[in-house]
């Protein structure tokens, strides 16, 4: 026997036990250098946030005192041209002085390189030329393209209008005279509002058609939460139909938006906002109304309400025959905007599953359908203190059990398929639900918004590599069944 090789295999095994595990690479944040890259504005650390940043990450929060701040405050005041609201910063659970420095404020779009040209439909104007500085709705061109764009919901407005009686209007703006929505644009959330704006003969202050580019009126306090990082919550009580605040950030084109939506998922940053045109018009249609109504006179009152409207728009065809409309509403190169980088207030508005704020899809200098501002407003009474909300995009309790009845048959179908069944029905079973298309899997995102109608999660569209997917499945499944269980016993799992 060698025992000089035995030695040294023994040596080499005792070094290779004692040899460091291969470092993981740390998740990337707001903060890292791959993630800043992503914008064009971002690439040199020059400006005031990313000073503040780079004193957030080499002291401790003890460190930074109430200067730390004031000077993040006076960032924001600075940087929100419009605004003429108080903006506050308090913290009551641990010592850390304000929000992470990991972005821009900004309460407007910044403009990426690659961005589409914008289209002015041909016969449209970029403004009115209503007279004595302010507008009526009866005459208003602004008001106009709601009515050309989407002439069923109007009549409809028109027509529950009228079986108010004497106070029942035709033609009115999306607000009264307070700024705040007012029927039947606050009831449908997703509603068109078309702002007039600087080509316009009106004036701002005296328009009652201009609100969201007056900036925000609102007082917001930005304050740290026990469960859900940071939040914003009001300084005084606001009335339903108030509006809070854009969501801004930069605008970029969809290609861009697959981009940068692969390092962010890596980084579980989420604040890309799709702005697709068709989607939009899809959810401004019909559709709102006739659930509205169906809640209220019925299916069968619907139907036959639906057909009298159809009936109403025989006339109507040149609308949708009309090439501008056509051309300002085709859904390719829809744009998305990416609050990541660049943003607001709104980046700290939590989940909730009884939301007090809704997002309304609002243009004011363009008219291109693809270029609107989503628009934050209040859908009740907010109380001062209370925490502002909005529902995220995602599936609701009544898709967790068919996301874990799916999830169970596609395991028990793998197993059928594997193992050695007798009968060739049961395995040509098994190998088409195998050729089927794989629907997409669904994460579970916790939700602790503490509604008493609380869903308990919400479920997003899992992306990434098939074998990450498929790694992830067996516990997903156990997941579901955890939150369907504590969703059926009043949040207590069995």
């Amino acid at each position: 026997m060698d025992t000089a090789s035995t030695s040294g295999s023994s040596r080499a095994a005792r070094d290779a036990a004692q040899a460091p595990a291969a470092a993981v690479a740390p998740r990337p944040t707001a903060a890292s250098a791959e993630v800043k890259f992503l914008s064009p504005s971002r690439k040199a650390a020059w400006r005031l946030p990313d000073t503040l940043q780079r004193i957030q990450l080499t002291r401790p929060w003890s460190k930074l005192d109430a200067r730390f701040t004031a000077v993040f405050r006076a960032y924001i005041r600075e940087s929100e041209q419009n605004s003429i609201a108080d903006i506050r910063i308090s913290n009551d659970v641990d010592f850390e002085p304000c929000p992470p420095c990991d972005f821009c404020w900004t309460d407007r779009y910044i403009y990426t390189p690659g961005l589409p040209a914008l289209r002015l439909p041909d016969g449209m104007q970029r403004g009115c030329d209503c007279d004595d500085d302010e507008c009526e709705p009866a005459t208003c061109a602004c008001q106009t393209i709601g009515r050309q764009f989407y002439p069923d919901q109007y009549k409809m407005m028109d027509a529950e209008e009228a079986t108010r009686g004497s106070r029942g209007k035709k033609h009115f703006f999306a607000y009264d005279e307070n700024g705040r929505l007012q029927e039947p644009f606050s009831t449908f959330t997703d509603m068109p509002i078309w702002e007039c704006n600087e080509y316009c003969g009106c004036d701002l202050s005296a328009c009652p058609n201009r609100v969201v580019q007056r900036g925000r009126t609102v007082g917001l306090d930005i304050f740290k939460t026990k469960e859900k990082g940071w939040g914003v919550r009001t300084i005084d009580a606001v009335p339903k139909g108030t509006f809070v605040c854009l969501y801004s950030g930069e605008l970029i084109t969809v290609k861009e938006e697959e981009l940068r939506g692969t390092t962010y998922e890596a980084a579980r940053l989420n604040y890309l906002l799709d702005l697709d045109s068709h989607l939009t018009r899809l959810k401004c249609h019909v559709e709102p109304y006739e659930r509205a109504l169906a809640e209220k006179h019925g299916e069968a009152w619907v139907r036959e309400e639906k057909a009298r409207v159809e009936a109403m728009n025989e006339g109507d065809e040149d609308i949708w025959a009309d090439r501008a409309a056509e051309a300002c509403t085709h859904d390719h190169d829809h744009l998305a905007v990416d609050g990541c980088l660049w943003g607001n207030a709104s980046r700290y508005f939590n989940s909730s599953c009884d939301p007090n704020m809704a997002i309304w899809p609002v243009w004011l200098s363009s008219r291109d359908f693809r270029h609107y501002h989503p628009s934050f407003f209040t859908i009740r009474d907010v109380e001062a203190g209370e925490e502002l909300t909005f529902r995220y995009s995602g599936k609701d309790k009544s898709n967790i059990k068919k996301a874990t009845q799916k999830q169970k048959q596609n395991e028990d179908a793998r197993r059928l398929a594997d193992s050695d069944v007798e009968g060739e029905a049961e395995q040509d079973e098994a190998a088409q639900d195998d050729d089927a298309p794989a629907e997409p899997e669904l994460e579970p995102i916790y939700c602790r918004c503490g509604a008493a109608n609380c869903k308990k999660a919400l479920l997003f569209d899992v992306a990434g590599p098939p074998q990450v997917r498929a790694a992830k499945q067996k516990q997903l499944r156990k997941e579901l069944q955890h939150i369907e269980a504590r969703s059926e016993h009043g949040g207590e799992a069995e």
